[in-house]
């Protein structure tokens, strides 16, 4: 016995009511439970579904485990799912038992109390999750929310069935708290040891403030580096403003850096008196700000009142995101340089202004010496041919030694006046056919190819930009070279050529006596000789000659020999482009 005042109220002592469904009825409730359950979860936009749906991976599950709890409820209720609501069975609370008005009401008030608050601690949990999106373990909170309002909900069914005894409805939601109870539980076991590896507030707090600290000091040291720097250096933000800059900036002009710091780049101390570089700065800063640097010079006055030369520039700095994300601002004083550049551009001036008189006078000398070298061979010659008998051996030899020398000295003016012509006389660069400028020299030295038996093989050559004339006396000069500098046999002379980028690399090869390789260079300076006269006749200036003509059409030209395996002069012209 249950010890109810009215048994017959109560129905404890009842008797069973009579088992008339079938086992059909069964089935087929449980069946309705199962589809019922599953649909009403898939298609719910409450805040508690998707919550049990974030922790079950996906609605199939919880759909699955809503249809066991209807198959359980339907093998509780016979399959009639209408007894969920029927109360006939049992009677109100107020009716069970010995329930005095103050006992019964401290139930009530208890359990309607705690499903109020219930109600309030998902509420704020909910909107704290929403409006957190980045916190941690967020599916926690919505999981939480449901097993509150679960537990909520049997204590406001404790309070209603002391007059509505919904005991069936009562089981549901204990049922339902019990699962969610669980479900929470295993949830907690898989979380809690990866909430045990987040930090705590202090932690957080310690690594922060050592951040704090290694930023600090990356700051003094990139502060001291720049500080170290001779050049004047800035740092901007992308909208111009002054954030950092260096000691050399400051001693340079003399302005101090509170004076400079957090102000447009333009209204520094450094540009107060050139208001005219105010759109020159604020282009320059919005090009470094679109990604494109930007360069210029200016003259200031600095701190001691000379004037300097700086080369400015502006360039754009990315950050970690690949994106702009400041400005350096470099100055470089180009005083020193600008003045050695002046120097050396007056010296430059001046020498070209004294090797022009040199060429003029050289022509003039030369050309004013050979009337009377002329004269004087040709007299001694006359006095050779009229008193020859008459004079001595030795007097005859003199003679002799007067007319060689004054041919030689002629020969020599020649050359010189030939050097002297290279520039004064020149004509202007413009495109030559090689071909017909090897083939001139060619027959320019025609006697002296026959005389020594030389043959001479041409390659073809394409139109090469220089001076027709000097191009021919260039060729001329180095096939007249190989052909006396030949060896025992008789000489065999290539000439050929192959392109090299915008150049044309020329060569002129033999198979006469060569020479050492540390007088390559030696043989292109004037009136240097490696041989006797009376061992090849020359004054040493053929060699320069063709130097002077590389170097005017804007080339080089070297030598590559080894003693007794002949040589090969080199020299590069530019090329005709199309």
């Amino acid at each position: 016995m249950c010890g109810c005042a009215d048994v017959r109220m109560c129905g404890c002592s009842g008797q069973p009511k009579a088992a008339g469904e079938s086992r059909q009825r069964a089935v087929a409730g449980l069946a309705v439970m199962l589809i019922e359950a599953s649909a009403r979860f898939s298609a719910s936009n409450s805040l508690f579904l998707p919550a049990i749906w974030g922790l079950w991976m996906n609605k199939l599950a919880g759909g699955i485990a809503l249809g066991v709890v209807g198959a359980g409820l339907a093998l509780a209720f016979s399959g009639d799912v209408s007894l969920v609501w029927d109360t006939a069975d049992y009677p109100p609370r107020w009716h069970c038992g010995r329930w005095t008005p103050l006992m019964g009401w401290l139930h009530i008030i208890s359990d309607i109390a705690t499903w109020v608050a219930y109600v309030a601690i998902p509420i704020m949990l909910v909107y704290f999750a929403r409006s957190q999106p980045e916190i941690p373990f967020r599916n926690l909170f919505w999981l939480f929310s449901v097993f509150i309002l679960f537990c909520g909900s049997t204590h406001l069914m404790e309070a209603i069935i002391f007059w509505w005894p919904a005991y069936r409805l009562l089981g549901i939601l204990k049922l339902g708290t019990g699962i969610v109870s669980i479900a929470t539980a295993v949830v907690l076991s898989w979380t809690i040891p990866k909430m045990l590896q987040l930090q705590s507030p202090q932690q957080l707090e310690n690594k922060v403030a050592q951040r704090t600290a290694e930023l600090e000091l990356t700051r003094l040291q990139l502060q001291r580096v720049i500080d170290q720097s001779r050049n004047f250096l800035g740092i901007l933000d992308l909208d111009g403003t002054l954030l950092e800059t260096n000691q050399a900036s400051l001693r340079a002009t003399g302005v101090r850096k509170e004076d400079v710091l957090n102000r447009p780049f333009w209204e520094t101390g450094w540009w107060k008196d050139f208001s005219s570089m105010k759109p020159t700065l604020e282009s320059a800063i919005a090009d470094a700000r679109n990604g494109q640097g930007t360069r210029f010079e200016l003259r200031r006055q600095a701190a001691d009142g000379a004037a300097i030369m700086v080369d400015c520039s502006l360039q754009p700095m990315p950050g970690t995101d690949g994106q702009v994300a400041w400005i350096l601002s470099e100055g470089i004083d180009i005083t020193d340089q600008r003045m050695r550049e002046d120097e050396l551009k007056h010296l430059n001036t001046e020498l070209s202004k004294s090797n022009r008189e040199l060429e003029q006078f050289a022509y003039v000398a030369s050309h004013d010496l050979k009337e009377p070298l002329r004269k004087i061979s040709s007299f001694a010659q006359l006095l050779q041919n009229e008193y020859g008998t008459k004079l001595s051996a030795e007097a005859t030899e003199y003679i002799e030694f007067i007319v060689s020398s004054a041919d030689r000295l002629m020969t020599l003016i020649s050359d010189l006046l030939s050097i002297s012509r290279i520039s004064s006389q020149g004509k202007e660069l413009a495109p030559v056919d090689a071909n017909a400028a090897v083939a001139e020299a060619i027959s320019n030295l025609q006697l002296a190819i026959e005389e020594s038996g030389a043959e001479i093989s041409v390659e073809p050559f394409p139109t090469l930009i220089a001076d027709p004339n000097q191009l021919t006396l260039l060729f001329q000069n180095l096939i007249e070279n190989a052909i006396k500098y030949q060896g025992q046999n008789s000489p065999q002379i290539r000439v050929g050529g192959r392109q090299i980028g915008p150049q044309y690399e020329c060569f002129v090869t033999d198979n006469g006596i060569g020479i050492e390789e540390k007088y390559a260079d030696r043989i292109f300076e004037i009136f240097k000789r490696l041989h006797s006269r009376d061992e090849y006749p020359g004054t040493g200036v053929g060699l320069a000659i063709c130097k002077k003509i590389v170097q005017r059409m804007g080339g080089r030209i070297w030598l590559e020999s080894k003693l007794g395996q002949g040589s090969t002069f080199y020299f590069t012209i530019n090329r005709q482009t199309i």
